[in-house]
């Protein structure tokens, strides 16, 4: 691992750097296991897939509600003069902050004077208030430390990883103390407890200098105008997998929804190694954008070669060793066709860990009208193959999940060589 470390980054800071976020990482695809072992021995597959739902539906939330204000950071962050943006980045904790406050007053007060049938069949929504103001700040986050190039802690923010090292820890007290009371409802509420804690951490670890210097009207605007070209890409880029998950709900039932939930989080470890690589999306930016192009491609190509090699290694071994220990570990029979639903995801996961650097490349240098359509084209293809396959059931709602990802990763791909000549595959000075 050292040895393909060294291919991407070449000084020992950057490798310390990586190790502890790699090291991060690890042990929350780990703790993700063992939270999806614990939930499939609390609840009944039906239940778990509401529970998903439910989750799927605040994420979502949450990305219309952002206006996209998170996915502005990076862009303007490589825009800004070296004497200013450090400070200006430090600002942009504080939309995401306001608009979490806002969302959170706003959902209670419809709630509140819901009426008690529909409280009682939405019972859930006070939960899906506090996640989305949560998910807010946590956008943001991560995009903050991402830009710092604090990896450890951009590891750690990553959403559905730093939560699970307090999820289930409180999930594994209340399953063997409070068994009889650990239901849906109490697991949701773990969950939320779990979200606010990782968003403690990150704002502890935040640096607030130059805010108040920096706090006006003109500064802020500047997130939210960029968020707001940003915003279609975002909510069908950021948004498909929650869009997906509440289609396969709604087509296809809790159930499948289930099946399909377990089956990316037991693929998405074999992805591990895109936290090695985090670093170069928004440095081969910087090379772009400061028309560094030679320097922008040796790095894409030198991520390319060694992501797509790392992720065939791991799935070969996860097909002749992985699946058999996982699968005893689990409760896998509970779930119908998971077997074959991980390796339908097999495909779209090797084709990521090969065209996922040019997606990050268009998005980073600003190219949000292309990476709009691009993620247009995989929604609709998702959705119509959803509606094709309805009499297949499970196997239909994954070929569907799997053909809108191929599709994105694909098109991503062959946009940014046709456009950009990124990568181009000879070395050549620019």
């Amino acid at each position: 691992m050292e040895i393909i470390t060294r291919l991407i980054f070449r000084y020992n800071s950057a490798l310390r750097k990586i190790s502890s976020a790699l090291v991060i990482r690890g042990i929350g695809l780990i703790f993700s296991l063992l939270v999806t072992y614990f939930l499939l021995i609390i609840l009944d597959v039906r239940s778990l897939g509401i529970f998903y739902f439910i989750v799927s539906l605040s994420r979502l939330a949450s990305i219309l509600f952002s206006m996209g204000v998170f996915a502005s950071i990076i862009p303007q962050y490589s825009s800004y003069s070296n004497e200013k943006k450090n400070s200006l980045l430090n600002l942009s904790i504080v939309p995401a902050i306001a608009l979490s406050l806002f969302v959170l007053f706003i959902i209670n007060l419809t709630f509140f004077f819901l009426d008690s049938n529909l409280k009682t069949i939405y019972w859930y929504i006070p939960h899906c208030s506090i996640l989305i103001s949560t998910y807010l700040i946590q956008f943001n986050l991560y995009n903050y430390f991402n830009c710092k190039e604090r990896l450890a802690l951009t590891s750690f923010m990553l959403e559905g990883n730093g939560r699970n090292y307090f999820f289930l820890p409180i999930l594994f007290v209340f399953h063997y103390f409070f068994l009889e009371e650990t239901n849906l409802n109490m697991v949701l509420s773990i969950f939320v407890v779990s979200s606010i804690l990782v968003n403690v951490f990150g704002l502890i670890n935040y640096s607030y200098d130059g805010i108040i210097e920096n706090l006006n009207f003109n500064n802020l605007k500047d997130f939210f105008r960029v968020g707001f070209k940003f915003f279609p890409s975002i909510i069908v880029s950021t948004g498909a997998p929650s869009i997906y998950d509440v289609l396969i709900n709604v087509f296809f039932g809790p159930v499948t929804l289930a099946v399909i939930g377990v089956a990316n989080r037991v693929v998405s470890p074999l992805m591990i190694h895109n936290d090695l690589i985090v670093l170069n999306y928004v440095k081969a930016s910087r090379y772009y954008l400061k028309g560094l192009i030679f320097e922008a491609n040796s790095l894409h190509i030198r991520s390319l070669i060694v992501s797509f090699s790392i992720a065939l290694v791991l799935m070969i071994l996860f097909y002749l060793f992985g699946y058999e220990i996982i699968s005893t570990f689990m409760e896998f029979e509970k779930l119908p066709n998971i077997k074959d639903v991980i390796f339908i995801f097999f495909i779209s996961t090797l084709t990521q860990s090969a065209c996922n650097f040019s997606l990050h490349f268009l998005r980073n240098i600003g190219d949000y009208l292309s990476m709009t359509f691009i993620e247009l084209i995989s929604l609709t293809v998702t959705i119509i193959c959803m509606f094709s396959f309805l009499e297949l059931g499970i196997y239909g709602a994954a070929l569907a999940s799997m053909l809108g990802r191929l599709m994105m990763m694909l098109v991503g791909f062959g946009y940014a060589k046709y456009s950009y000549d990124i990568p181009f595959l000879k070395a050549r000075k620019s």
